[in-house]
């Protein structure tokens, strides 16, 4: 092995020949810990199985408790165009705490 002589100048980090092959190879020498934390998260993720969470078909997976929509929230704010709506009581609740206003007074 003629390549590891010409590492001799380099301290050693108690890493043996690894040391040596990563310097050979331009890799950076990383600490033991890095390495073992590195390796410990890829087994956490692999023994977990890490998978997609997904809601079941036709029931909502996160219901309301509350709701700010109360009281004078709830009446109507003029919108014309979203009588009848589904969305209607939303709009009305949005357009009276001021996060949207409509094109006009009475079109949304």
């Amino acid at each position: 092995m003629e390549d590891d002589v010409a590492c001799d100048s380099v301290p050693m980090s108690g890493t043996g020949d690894l040391h040596f092959r990563s310097v050979r190879m331009g890799l950076p020498e990383r600490p033991g810990w890095a390495v073992l934390a590195a390796g410990a998260l890829v087994a956490s993720l692999l023994a977990v199985g890490a998978s997609p969470a997904a809601a079941v078909k036709g029931k909502p997976d996160n219901t309301a408790t509350a709701t700010a929509c109360l009281g004078p929230a709830a009446a109507d704010a003029g919108f014309e165009d979203t009588a009848g709506l589904v969305a209607e009581a939303a709009i009305n609740c949005l357009a009276y705490y001021g996060i949207t206003t409509g094109k006009t007074a009475t079109t949304f």
